[in-house]
């Protein structure tokens, strides 16, 4: 829905049902009507992404981080190093972090620094209150780019934050990660 023509995006799935259910214009019709091009790659995405040109990317968004289920594998020393293979002169990195029970903030936070990057988070404000009823969440993402300059852009916009440097959290690798220090005991009305 927010392709213009001439650009090209691509989204990575891991479900192919998934995948299915969005070409599929009896129920969406997205894709089809979208006038950028659109390719949609089935499988783990940081496996398929491997196979990507490098430096294609002018903004990477990760949207796999909202479920009480973390797919750690994509917030690694490692998988920010093939993000940054990928990612375009000046382009940005964009992580859906608004998980009820577990805050990625520091863990991205410790990445960022850890790969010499630059880093902006933005919390929405305030929700109505019958949103909140309704169990819906704030929504929290968390920015990197190769320097202040690419957050050029976003300069003078109130919502985009330096990252607090607290609570602490260790660097993730593949080899390891400790989820017990972003758990949210009992859970949260909102990020």
């Amino acid at each position: 829905a927010y392709g213009k023509a001439g650009q090209h995006w691509t989204f990575w799935e891991i479900d192919p049902v998934v995948g299915d259910i969005a070409k599929n214009p009896a129920y969406f019709t997205f894709l089809r009507d979208c006038p950028a091009k659109v390719d949609v790659v089935l499988g783990d995405g940081r496996l398929t992404l491997q196979r990507a040109p490098d430096a294609r990317f002018a903004l990477m968004a990760f949207d796999a981080f909202t479920s009480e289920s973390i797919p750690v594998h994509l917030v690694t020393r490692e998988a920010i190093r093939l993000y940054l293979r990928k990612l375009a002169p000046g382009g940005l990195m964009a992580f859906h972090i608004s998980a009820r029970f577990v805050d990625l903030r520091p863990v991205l936070r410790e990445l960022a620094r850890d790969a010499g990057l630059a880093a902006r988070v933005r919390v929405e404000g305030e929700l109505p209150e019958e949103m909140i009823k309704a169990h819906k969440n704030k929504s929290t993402w968390f920015f990197m780019a190769r320097s202040e300059q690419d957050f050029e852009p976003l300069k003078g916009n109130p919502e985009f934050k330096v990252p607090d440097a607290e609570p602490k959290a260790s660097v993730w690798t593949d080899d390891f990660s400790n989820i017990l220090e972003v758990l949210r005991l009992g859970g949260v009305k909102g990020p």
